[in-house]
């Protein structure tokens, strides 16, 4: 039953936001935006609100009222990550990006969804 909560659940907290910023490849650096120059303290007092999202959807840090992923580790130990692929770090959010990440997930092993495009695993065609 929890599975498919999280399963029906899971696109809604996955969507796309369109100001966050670019990512850098190091796991401790806060991402930054070149045309927004948004930056999500490491150190900013936790938010309740991304607090609860963390563990879902990798976004843990508040930035202007928005939960953003800044750390690669976030998206990897998320549940989005096992569950369908979204272990990589882009724009503020954990999305497929990788074939690896696709083929270990969940949607994988379940339904066929083993190939990254646009930021979530696929069918393929």
């Amino acid at each position: 039953m929890k599975r498919w909560l999280v399963v029906l659940a899971f696109p809604f907290l996955l969507s796309a936001c369109s100001s966050c910023g670019k990512t850098t490849s190091d796991n401790a650096k806060p991402m930054a935006s070149s045309a927004a120059s948004v930056l999500v303290d490491p150190n900013a007092a936790p938010d309740p609100e991304c607090v609860k999202l963390c563990p879902i959807n990798g976004r843990c840090k508040a930035k202007d009222g928005k939960c953003y992923a800044y750390r690669e580790i976030d998206c990897v130990r998320c549940i989005g990550c096992k569950s369908f692929g979204a272990c990589t770090l882009r724009d503020g959010a954990c999305v497929a990006e990788k074939a690896e990440d696709c083929r270990r997930s969940t949607m994988c092993a379940t339904n066929g969804q083993c190939t990254p495009k646009d930021g979530r695993c696929v069918k393929d065609e």
